[in-house]
């Protein structure tokens, strides 16, 4: 090769270079558009998300607090949650939501579905939330009296009425009938 070719292939990629110079920058401009349009396009989507919220909450948002389309979301849930249990009575959300009986066993009629309703129901919802109040003071359930006595929960358990507990054994503790024979072990 001579050195004009040289001097022609150098010169030709330099101006290749500064091409890819030129096209980098002017991609980097319209990543920064890009990136602008896509964080007002989000901005704008959250508004009418936490306005469509509002709207089917019939909520008005107080002056000076926005909330947060999350937070809405939030808040609707517990609303939702609130309206599931509004017919319901005392002592059937009570009988339905605690997982074990008095006497330390398992409640047949436990539904752990409802008692996660009851949970969210019984939070403060973000903002204004009258309902709270209203919903607190009108369905509260009886607080769960759940000894850690064995000889109490034994006492407890119609099963185990008119028998008599004895001694704590590796199968459990004993239980003897009124005759004092040994019947079974209970756990």
């Amino acid at each position: 090769m001579s050195a004009q070719e040289v001097a022609k292939l150098n010169e030709s990629d330099s101006k290749i270079a500064e091409n890819k110079a030129q096209t980098a920058s002017a991609y980097a401009g319209v990543d920064e558009k890009r990136a602008s349009a896509d964080k007002s396009r989000a901005e704008t989507a959250q508004t009418k998300e936490e306005t469509r919220v509002l709207r089917e909450t019939g909520e008005k948002p107080t002056v000076g607090s926005k909330i947060t389309a999350t937070q809405a979301a939030n808040n609707a849930e517990i609303s939702l949650a609130r309206k599931r249990l509004s017919g319901m009575t005392v002592t059937d959300i009570k009988g339905r939501t605690e997982q074990f009986l008095a006497s330390g066993r398992m409640n047949p009629q436990y539904d752990p579905t409802l008692a996660s309703t009851w949970r969210t129901a019984n939070q403060r919802m973000v903002g204004e939330d009258r309902g709270f109040d209203e919903f607190a003071n009108n369905v509260t359930p009886l607080k769960q009296s759940r000894s850690d006595s064995p000889r109490a929960r034994f006492e407890a358990d119609p099963e185990m009425a008119g028998k008599r507990m004895g001694k704590f054994t590796n199968l459990g503790w004993e239980v003897f009938s009124q005759d004092g024979n040994l019947i079974g072990h209970w756990k």
